[in-house]
């Protein structure tokens, strides 16, 4: 029983790898010299100047008039589009205008004709 203790007691139980854990890096407050409570937006302004703002500034206005631009060409494409199918609604109406009176014509010639024919059978009877 001895040697079987010394046997085992050469066995180590498996377990994860201890690591450090590293702390988080502390971080240093901001504070503003010249904070007013009164006027909160003070900091905001002061970053609103030089050439990143002006450039943030320039790039909002190009895309609301690119989104203005694209308002404006959907607006007239619409507008176009509403013309052109009232053009076409008005040749289709003068096309089928005409067409019943050609019909109405072709008919009443056709009316004729055939009586004619059937009042001349008539007679050579």
């Amino acid at each position: 029983m001895d040697a079987e203790c010394k046997k085992r007691s050469r066995l180590t139980q498996m377990s994860r790898v201890v690591t450090e854990k590293s702390m988080l890096k502390m971080l240093e407050p901001r504070f503003e010299e010249s904070f007013d409570p009164e006027r909160p937006r003070l900091g905001r302004d002061q970053k609103r100047k030089g050439a990143r703002a002006e450039k943030e500034k320039l790039q909002h206005l190009i895309k609301k008039e690119t989104r203005g631009a694209i308002k404006e060409l959907r607006k007239d494409a619409a507008f176009l589009n509403r013309k052109q199918r009232k053009d076409t609604a008005a040749k289709d109406r003068d096309r089928r205008e005409k067409t019943k009176r050609l019909m109405s014509g072709l008919q009443s010639q056709q009316g004729e004709w055939n009586k004619e024919l059937w009042e001349s059978g008539k007679k050579k009877r």
